[in-house]
């Protein structure tokens, strides 16, 4: 009867164990597609206006538009680049950092640090007491080829807008350098206007 006790203890012990160490692993990991597949039915449902400011090089060019449904989905899918943190083969290639306090403002930050050379370097992530509260984004993403090199810093930054946590401006900063040209600047900084 000990012996069947001492066992049925030991396998809860271990079922526990792996349950709180897969849970916490869960809790480590923010789904980016999920984000921004929220945030583009938000801002279509918003009937929301963009004011886009693009460069490249020296030539500069602004414009403001209202995207639809596919035009949102368009304009944010670079940030789903930024999903590759969530696949399985990667689970250990960040060092995960939770609870440290911002300087500039009242926000925790979670912060994510490739431990080798892959596309996003680093993904910080700013909430207001739940990484459900999410304020604002910010990474870096690199890709290098035989044809060209790229590096990307790209910032997401929300609001509470209609009582939903809503994009309020984005951007995109970096630069290109081809085989056999310069290297190029590049940057694009949009902010969301709302009816």
């Amino acid at each position: 009867m000990l012996k069947c006790r001492l066992f049925f203890f030991f396998i809860t012990t271990i079922l526990f164990i792996g349950c709180e160490s897969e849970t916490s692993s869960k809790k480590t990991y923010l789904d980016i597609d999920s984000l921004i597949s929220t945030q583009v039915k938000n801002l279509t449902e918003a009937k929301a206006h963009v004011l886009k400011t693009a460069s490249l090089g020296n030539a500069k060019d602004q414009s403001e538009f209202s995207p639809d449904s596919l035009g949102w989905t368009t304009e944010l899918d670079i940030f789903r680049q930024l999903d590759i943190i969530n696949k399985p083969t990667n689970k250990d290639s960040y060092e995960v950092l939770d609870g440290q306090k911002d300087v500039n403002s009242n926000l925790s930050v979670r912060s994510y640090t490739a431990k080798s050379e892959l596309p996003v370097r680093l993904l910080k992530l700013y909430y207001f007491n739940d990484l459900k509260n999410l304020k604002k984004l910010e990474a870096v993403f690199a890709e290098k080829n035989t044809l060209y090199a790229t590096e990307r810093s790209l910032s997401l930054t929300f609001d509470e807008i209609a009582g939903k946590n809503t994009l309020a401006n984005y951007s995109i900063d970096g630069i290109q350098k081809m085989i056999i040209s310069d290297t190029v600047h590049f940057a694009v900084k949009c902010s969301i206007i709302y009816q």
